[in-house]
């Protein structure tokens, strides 16, 4: 059987080789305000990583205040190649929530383009405590139509006000919603989010019970998610703001019988608790497995329609540093979650979550990433032919005598490590050979006394079918992915009859895609206006790989003065000696984006063909894999 689960989840894997879905040249996010209710102190900005070897012409459309009148303004950049750029956003952007339920009064939504991939990354940081989170911003080619994930509770203050927060964006039209939220007390809310150049939608919640929250969301046309909480933790003193961008599970059907190979890995030097999420549209319970590197595992019984628990990985021994979580009876969402307060450790009070890549998701190419500071960390789980030769800024990243947990994953041996970064800034995950092998890594820091932490470059999640063996039943059609769910209430319908000899990859073809239209938009910059359209290649889509047989309140707003804009666009033709500087942070001096040495990039952003010369360097790979096996 782990033979049979290898093949199929490497058969998914080829099929993504070529591109990093993470990165996008069309994005719509948003921000979650901070754990300070005067908004002023918030410092918001966006971290722009090129790692082509040509600069890419970046725009962000937003608005300098919250006022429906105001007009939104254009901000042109170009990011040099190898690269990292910091582009300021007017802090009213993290919104002080004013109430519970379905809102929209206000213009939160930004929106940016690229005229090559980039890797966005999102800021909010507190100026005067470093409360606060960086996040993976999803471009629109990951918009779904079905989420679940879940949301740690806000903490409960006297003296301010602390919620739970939840952004829908649309990405290609206007969307009809469902959205659940599922805990002691569920709710529903149907309302439609209106696509382009139109106030944000969000939802607010505040729990009272200090217990997580889960939610389901369900639409018509594609969306993406912002979720965020301001202040997370049990003390109000110590409680630190955390966000991320969830992402879609591969597909949203459920059964009580095994049908889907789904594993999730994950290092626990940094976070042992973990939120374990179910499709929303599951009317069966499943059995999620957390086995540990020495095989030692632990069944969780997740209760359909009920929030996910917040699951912490207990170990007995040290040599027991990674787990990973499987579920063969649906796909499922994995988070880790970070609570500084749950460790009796000085200045590691800060909290973060972010999701947990499955196995399908990792990369085989070169991977750019951004740290705040000094000693900031990166973790990698890399298959063993790959972890030799992968590079950290030119610098060899793993020696078989480091520190590093062994952890198989569906047939396949991976190491987990985790590295000090010393610089900040931009860096670069790469090899001076040909990969052949998989990698996904995740990046955290310190920042003060408080933490940030998000997944880095990782593909859209694709769905594997467990090979059908004598004892395995299955559907009698193939199954529907997360991507065009049509289901409008979480109800599934299934069978049991035998499953039919298929074998099939679907992938979507070139594509344009569309960019909202502003009416009467201003620039700041004296470059032409953003044109309606984006003509951009976008990579397959979640693929199916079979074996044979188997309301705000505006008035509550303190005065907001936006922080300044670049007012040019670069025109450098060589690397530029400065960067923008950074919004300045307390506890540590401001520090701008350093140009860094790099080696030149031989991957290219093939992102519908693939090179018939780079198949055939990796078919012996697989040869000897599967040979390997039997």
């Amino acid at each position: 059987m782990r033979s049979l689960q290898a093949v199929a989840v490497l058969t998914a894997l080829v099929s993504y080789s070529y591109a990093i879905d993470s990165e996008g040249t069309s994005f719509v996010f948003g921000f979650v305000r901070n754990a300070n209710p005067d908004i002023s102190n918030q410092t918001l900005w966006i971290t722009v990583l090129n790692r082509n070897d040509a600069g890419c012409n970046f725009t962000l459309i937003y608005r300098p205040d919250y006022h429906k009148a105001t007009l939104p303004l254009e901000n042109n950049v170009i990011v040099q190649p190898n690269l990292a750029y910091d582009m300021k956003i007017p802090s009213w952007y993290g919104y002080n929530y004013a109430g519970n339920g379905e809102q929209d009064d206000v213009y939160l939504a930004l929106y940016a383009t690229s005229s090559c991939p980039v890797t966005l990354i999102a800021h909010n940081y507190d100026n005067n405590t470093s409360q606060g989170d960086s996040y993976l911003v999803l471009p629109k080619t990951w918009g779904s139509t079905s989420f679940t994930f879940s949301l740690p509770p806000s903490t409960r203050s006297a003296i301010a006000n602390h919620y739970e927060q939840v952004f829908i964006f649309p990405t290609e039209a206007d969307a009809n919603v469902k959205f659940f939220e599922i805990g002691n007390a569920h709710s529903e809310l149907t309302f439609k989010v209106k696509y382009g150049n139109v106030p944000a939608v969000y939802v607010g919640d505040r729990v009272t019970d200090n217990i997580p929250r889960t939610y389901h969301i369900l639409s018509d046309t594609p969306v993406l998610i912002v979720a965020g909480v301001t202040c997370a933790g049990a003390d109000p003193s110590r409680c630190d703001h955390v966000v991320y961008m969830p992402h879609p599970q591969a597909a949203s059907d459920c059964y009580n019988y095994d049908f889907y190979v789904d594993s999730h890995l994950t290092y626990l030097a940094t976070s042992k608790q973990y939120f374990t999420d179910i499709p929303g549209t599951c009317n069966y319970d499943q059995n999620i497995t957390s086995t540990l590197n020495d095989n030692v595992a632990v069944t969780l019984r997740i209760k359909h329609n009920m929030e996910s628990p917040l699951f912490t990985v207990r170990t007995t021994v040290d040599s027991e540093q990674s787990t990973v979580f499987s579920n063969s009876g649906s796909n499922i969402h994995i988070a880790r979650y970070y609570n500084g307060l749950n460790y009796n450790n000085i200045g590691a009070i800060g909290a973060f979550i972010a999701s947990v890549p499955t196995a399908t998701q990792y990369i085989s190419t070169s991977s750019a990433f951004y740290t705040l500071n000094q000693n900031d960390t990166v973790e990698i789980y890399c298959t063993i032919s790959i972890c030799s030769k992968l590079m950290l800024d030119d610098q060899k990243v793993f020696n078989l005598n480091d520190a590093k947990s062994t952890q198989e994953m569906n047939g396949m041996q991976y190491y987990l490590f985790a590295k000090t970064v010393a610089t900040s800034g931009y860096h670069l995950l790469h090899s001076n050979s040909t990969m052949t092998g998989f990698y996904t890594y995740f990046v955290s820091g310190k920042n003060g006394q408080f933490s940030y932490g998000y997944e880095g470059g990782c593909n859209k999640p694709t769905v594997v079918l467990l090979p059908q063996t004598s004892t395995t039943n299955g559907p009698s059609k193939s199954t529907t992915t997360a991507n065009r769910v049509t289901t409008e209430n979480p109800v599934t319908q299934t069978s049991n009859t035998a499953a039919t000899s298929t074998s099939k990859v679907t992938s979507t073809p070139t594509k344009t895609t569309n960019v909202p239209n502003f009416t009467t938009t201003q620039s700041v910059t004296s470059s032409s206006s953003l044109p309606t359209t984006v003509s951009t290649t976008v990579g397959p889509q979640s693929s199916v790989s079979i074996l044979p047989s188997s309301t705000a309140s505006q008035s509550s707003q303190p005065p907001v003065t936006s922080p300044s804009v670049p007012t040019e666009k670069p025109t450098q033709t060589t690397q530029p000696t400065s960067k923008p500087t950074k919004p300045t942070k307390p506890t540590k001096p401001t520090k701008p984006t350093k140009p860094m040495t790099t080696p030149e990039l031989t991957t290219t952003y093939e992102t519908t063909t693939e090179s018939s010369s780079t198949i055939s360097l990796i078919v012996p790979f697989i040869a000897a894999f599967i040979a390997s096996i039997f």
